[in-house]
């Protein structure tokens, strides 16, 4: 999860503790039950461990969820904006703490959908830049998560690289090359010196 991890979180501690200061930052002091937000993995760490109870974000809840998929089902053009590591989060916080979260399988369900759904976004994108002539494609990313963006990398890259030289090519060959109105056969520049040399000749 890399980066997601220093998403902070709310929790409330059952413990009390005066400010630490880690090398990511400095947070505290913990008193019980008085919520305080610290990283993701401090916040799991510390559940796993009995010595707090964690609050979810407002978007990992039932009613918002079901919004933001519908949302994404009707714009299939757009993302919708949420947290760009919403699926780290809520991923880790549903595995390792479902108890802490009302209706947790439900709630798997629903980022499961809203991934789907996020993702088919980013195939149409990829799938349309096959049918670009003349320009470089592209594909919107506004919006769009860390693991997504991650998803199509290598693709994309790879697509836009093969695009690029294919498309230098294409110009090259049109620079290259002057067609005769009154033949069906192009001739390049080469050839047309050639011609002129031999009527010198005769």
């Amino acid at each position: 999860t890399g980066v997601a991890e220093d998403e902070l979180i709310t929790i409330i501690p059952n413990f009390k503790l005066e400010e630490l200061n880690l090398i990511r930052g400095s947070f505290g002091p913990f008193i019980p039950q008085l919520e305080i937000q610290v990283p993701l993995w401090a916040a799991i760490s510390l559940r796993q461990l009995k010595k707090c109870q964690i609050v979810p974000p407002s978007w990992l809840e039932q009613e918002e969820l079901t919004k933001i998929l519908a949302d994404e089902k009707k714009n299939t053009s757009e993302f919708r904006v949420l947290p760009f590591h919403y699926l780290e989060v809520a991923i880790q916080i549903l595995d390792q703490c479902p108890e802490d979260v009302k209706g947790a399988s439900v709630l798997r369900n629903l980022i499961e959908d809203i991934w789907v759904a996020r993702l088919n976004k980013l195939q149409k994108g990829l799938a349309d830049i096959a049918t670009v002539q003349g320009s470089i494609p592209s594909v919107a990313l506004k919006n769009a998560s860390a693991m997504e963006i991650n998803m199509i990398r290598p693709f994309f890259t790879t697509a836009m690289n093969e695009f690029y030289h294919l498309n230098k090519a294409v110009q090259t060959l049109g620079n290259n090359t002057r067609y005769d109105y009154g033949s069906t056969r192009p001739h390049s520049g080469s050839e047309d010196r050639r011609s002129t040399r031999e009527k010198r000749n005769k």
